[in-house]
């Protein structure tokens, strides 16, 4: 894809023409774009009337905009329309994942830009005729050690990245109090996300999971999926955000607090998850897979697993027309999720059967 027409401000253009590797851009961005913030000031944008935001650039699409944020020393992108645009039902927080993604990556603001999308043509327009559509705020930050996010020393411990990680999805219920939060994770993010939500209930109405991991099991298959999957394809390894995924997992493993000490990573009362999973995703281990199918299981009315025959770790990935497909078939069922257990809507089951159904589940 070439990244250097879709209407970016002059600096932010030259990066994303220039930059050799994904690393290098998250490189620039941070140094080039980030601290510009304090002498660009206020732009009078919708959606940015924080006092720790300030508009310093746009992303590669021209409906998706990249915000400084002070309070949490990271740059957050989101609708131009505004942080929560107009007549947004839910809003949906996408997290990027661990050490091979950031929020800027192409990957994730396709995804922000679906979700924020107001349009009716091409796959958005094929969702939305199944008749469950609703109207989301979708947004992304660079994570502590991720990208254009912060790098104090601190924010490699698990406390102080978990108070982050709250600041962050409490600014967010402040910012507009009515609407449900329901963060969309992908890979290892669903694990802080848990824990969040076990410490802060009612933080969260509901949990979208793509291709989760769990810090004790299939840990050890999972991460030579990974380093086996980037090395191959020549995508960059990030040692300092490796270094603080590990460190954070094990911490997880040790505190007696932790969901991965407790009976399930729901919540108590388990709150409604959505997990999506690719059948052909070798950075989730076989053993992971089969303990989400045993918690939907479990829980059939809180728990639900899609399983999507051909995908891989990132369900939404488009490269070919089938990937297009298998991409309509997963926002199907997010929108699906959103309407029926999270605004309580009746709505159409999507007609791909990929929902997980074990023998006496209704």
């Amino acid at each position: 894809m070439d990244e250097t027409h879709f209407g970016l401000d002059l600096t932010a253009r030259e990066i994303y023409r220039t930059a050799r590797t994904p690393i290098e851009r998250a490189q620039r961005l941070r140094r080039e774009l980030h601290p510009m913030a304090s002498a660009v000031g206020n732009r009078a944008m919708p959606g940015v009337d924080h006092p720790f935001s300030v508009e310093v650039s746009a992303s590669p699409f021209d409906d998706i905009v990249a915000v400084s944020d002070f309070l949490l020393d990271s740059v957050r992108y989101q609708s131009v329309r505004g942080l929560v645009p107009p007549g947004s039902k839910i809003i949906v927080p996408w997290n990027h994942g661990w050490t091979g993604v950031r929020s800027h990556s192409i990957s994730v603001l396709q995804q922000l830009l679906f979700m924020n999308s107001n349009k009716s043509g091409g796959s958005v327009g094929a969702v939305r005729s199944q008749g469950n559509w609703v109207p989301t705020a979708s947004m992304g930050v660079d994570q502590p050690w991720h990208g254009a996010g912060p790098r104090r020393g601190d924010l490699l411990n698990y406390l102080p990245s978990l108070e982050w990680r709250y600041q962050y999805y409490s600014g967010l219920q402040k910012y507009a109090p009515t609407l449900p939060i329901v963060p969309a994770t992908r890979s290892g993010e669903n694990i802080p996300v848990a824990q969040l939500n076990l410490q802060y209930p009612g933080i969260f109405k509901g949990m979208i999971w793509m291709s989760p991991v769990h810090p004790s099991v299939g840990t050890v298959e999972g991460l030579r999926g990974y380093h086996h999957f980037n090395v191959t394809t020549e995508n960059q390894l990030y040692p300092d955000a490796f270094r603080w995924a590990s460190g954070f997992m094990q911490e997880m493993r040790d505190r007696p607090e932790s969901w991965v000490n407790s009976e399930h990573p729901f919540g108590n009362p388990p709150i409604p998850t959505l997990i999506l999973s690719g059948s052909e995703d070798v950075e989730s281990s076989p053993a992971t897979k089969a303990m989400w199918r045993e918690y939907a299981r479990r829980f059939p009315e809180r728990v639900f697993l899609v399983e999507i025959p051909g995908a891989g770790h990132n369900v939404f990935e488009i490269v070919s027309v089938a990937d297009k497909e298998r991409s309509i078939q997963a926002w199907s069922y997010v929108y699906w999720f959103l309407n029926q257990h999270i605004l309580g809507n009746e709505a159409k089951l999507p007609p791909y059967r990929f929902l997980y159904e074990p023998a006496g589940r209704i």
